[in-house]
């Protein structure tokens, strides 16, 4: 059920690969022909499209100025999902289109996803987005930024649900030291990249910034750039109980949000 967004950042041109390909060689699936089909929300429905088919080995790369004819929107309240379908999705529908990308243990059957900015300089990792339920909240930490005044930072928070359907929810920043304190909060909407500024917030090189959403979960990716854009960064943080070695991942996940959510009481 994999998805790849095609990101959006300051001044930045979102770049995304998609892969047609096995992540590894002993669950490869059926090496078929698959369509390539591109997602955006309008708020109430999701809006397909198909663009080509991508031969079994292939891949394929797109970039947001080239999607962005479809739709009437300028701003970044569009973000565009791709995905690998078996046939050709409805133009409009109001669930997401079931991916046929093969479920797969290790690795998930990632894309690339870049962020390339005017100066040509880029930056990308390795990833997917899978549709989080509507239930599902967030906790991590801001531990790759970046303290330099050369240097801008931003958190984009990406989410993907089936349902095209607009929510919304608030990204709370707060300090781990200082938990009951809310240093600042953002709104945050399903479905897209939410790109969030993260200068100017009190923080230190001996702070351990907090993000909480209490309504929404999704990706938190940091994103890093000098002023001049010629170097640029991004990571992406993993869920608190991934660094569980043994046990219920699932309950060690839970007691952690539980913990920082109860000492973060609005």
């Amino acid at each position: 059920m994999s998805y790849y967004p095609v990101l959006v950042g300051p001044q930045c041109e979102g770049v995304t690969t998609v892969f047609n390909l096995a992540p590894n060689n002993w669950e490869r699936g059926d090496e078929i022909p698959r369509y390539l089909n591109v997602s955006f929300s309008d708020d109430s429905y999701w809006n397909n499209s198909s663009l080509g088919i991508v031969d079994y080995g292939d891949s394929v790369t797109v970039t947001r100025s080239e999607l962005s004819a479809l739709t009437s929107r300028t701003s970044f309240d569009t973000t565009f999902f791709l995905t690998l379908l078996s046939d050709p999705a409805p133009r409009v529908s109001q669930n997401l289109p079931n991916s046929c990308v093969p479920a797969v243990s290790a690795p998930t059957w990632r894309g690339s996803l870049e962020l390339t900015a005017p100066t040509g300089v880029s930056t990308s990792y390795q990833g997917e987005i899978d549709p989080f339920p509507v239930s599902g909240s967030l906790v991590t930490f801001g531990y790759f930024l970046q303290f330099s005044s050369s240097t801008k930072n931003f958190l984009l928070f990406v989410n993907l649900e089936k349902s095209a359907a607009q929510r919304t929810g608030l990204m709370e920043i707060r300090d781990a030291k200082k938990p009951s304190v809310l240093v600042r909060s953002f709104e945050v909407k399903n479905n897209r990249v939410n790109i969030i500024p993260l200068d100017n917030l009190g923080f230190s090189t001996d702070s351990l910034p907090l993000f909480l959403c209490r309504q929404m979960s999704g990706v938190p990716l940091f994103f890093s750039s000098t002023l001049d854009f010629t170097s640029l960064s991004l990571e992406h943080t993993h869920p608190p109980a991934s660094t569980v070695v043994h046990g219920d991942r699932f309950t060690a996940q839970r007691l952690i949000k539980n913990y920082w959510f109860s000492r973060a009481k609005l």
